[in-house]
């Protein structure tokens, strides 16, 4: 199974990809800044498909421990990333992290 790591995906166009990923049996991790959203989202996604295939992890992208917290929760069975729900689909592990850190 793909697992599908998204970011700012407790509303709006980060939430309805996360929703057809869920449809294409896919895991889904979603990610935002607020926690009681972002915990009700876990639940709806949850009812509306397999609790299973769903992961809740708060995470401002601005914080480097937080973006690490959160890889490090996902990055067993990650596979994707969808960074801020609009990028381009990319591999991880070969592109973001060094990168990131040198801007910092």
């Amino acid at each position: 199974m793909k697992v599908v790591l998204i970011t700012g995906s407790s509303k709006g166009i980060g939430l309805g990809l996360a929703k057809e990923f869920l449809k294409k049996d896919c895991a889904v991790v979603i990610s935002a800044r607020g926690k009681e959203k972002l915990d009700q989202e876990v639940v709806n996604l949850g009812n509306d498909f397999e609790s299973d295939r769903v992961m809740g992890k708060t995470c401002d992208m601005s914080d480097f421990d937080q973006v690490e917290a959160l890889w490090n929760a996902a990055k067993e069975n990650l596979v994707k990333l969808i960074y801020g729900s609009i990028m381009p689909v990319f591999q991880i592990e070969k592109r973001c992290c060094g990168n990131w850190i040198q801007k910092r």
